[in-house]
């Protein structure tokens, strides 16, 4: 069964450009001039997702060099898995917010559906 909330938030976040944002091993900066490497979320800025060959992956933002990265985020098969992958991701984005956004409610309810299937196709 499809989760539409789920969907609806991961599509307005997806980043169709991928191959134009540098690739990181880690979940740190990539840049070799920046020495942002803070494991914690404070250290940088999600801006999204995007689906690569390789699997699903965050697209973020250093806070310090402002160099737009893309990582897994998840470990093993989950990043091939969109339900396991979005829950992980819409956990982070939630993290970042504002407790007192409105948006969160909808963020929690997405993460608590996420054991049903989920299809990925954009409107």
């Amino acid at each position: 069964m499809e989760d539409s909330g789920m969907l609806r938030e991961m599509l307005t976040m997806k980043i169709s450009n991928w191959e134009s944002i540098k690739y990181s091993e880690g979940i740190c900066c990539p840049n070799p001039e920046c020495d942002n490497d803070g494991y914690y979320d404070d250290a940088r800025n999600i801006l999204g997702w995007c689906e690569t060959p390789s699997g699903f992956m965050y697209v973020c933002e250093c806070n310090k060099c402002f160099t737009k990265y893309r990582f897994h985020g998840v470990t093993g098969s989950y990043k091939f898995n969109f339900n396991k992958f979005a829950s992980s991701f819409l956990l982070s984005v939630l993290l970042q917010k504002d407790k007192d956004d409105p948006s969160c409610i909808d963020i929690l309810r997405c993460i608590k559906s996420k054991d049903e299937p989920v299809e990925l196709k954009e409107e």
